[in-house]
């Protein structure tokens, strides 16, 4: 299920460029990898809320290519949320501080 639309214990921030075989097409949008019954991406919608930064959800349970792109990102684990920003950089289970420091450049675009 993809729906369009903001913390955990790993992440890679994005000055990490991804290869790009592992990154999205280029897109202008953040794509938002995640389940329902997942408390850090519970957590991590609320700062994309409060910040009115727009995003694109995938529910992984819902979204068999999504959750190979999951797990090719992340090593074959299943690791939610994702994040993927428009320039390749990922957020695997970002924490608030890291989440908010990333999306500071998309607040009111």
């Amino acid at each position: 299920m993809t729906q369009s639309y903001p913390f955990g214990r790993r992440a890679e921030l994005a000055t990490t460029t991804l290869d790009r075989s592992l990154a999205e097409p280029p897109n202008e949008e953040i794509l938002f990898y995640a389940t329902r019954w997942c408390g850090d991406c519970q957590r991590a919608k609320r700062v994309f809320a409060e910040l009115g930064v727009p995003y694109t959800y995938v529910d992984i349970e819902h979204d068999a290519a999504a959750r190979a792109r999951v797990m090719e990102l992340n090593d074959g684990l299943r690791s939610v949320p994702t994040i993927v920003f428009p320039d390749g950089g990922v957020l695997v289970e970002p924490s608030n501080r890291e989440l908010l420091a990333r999306l500071a450049p998309y607040v009111g675009s």
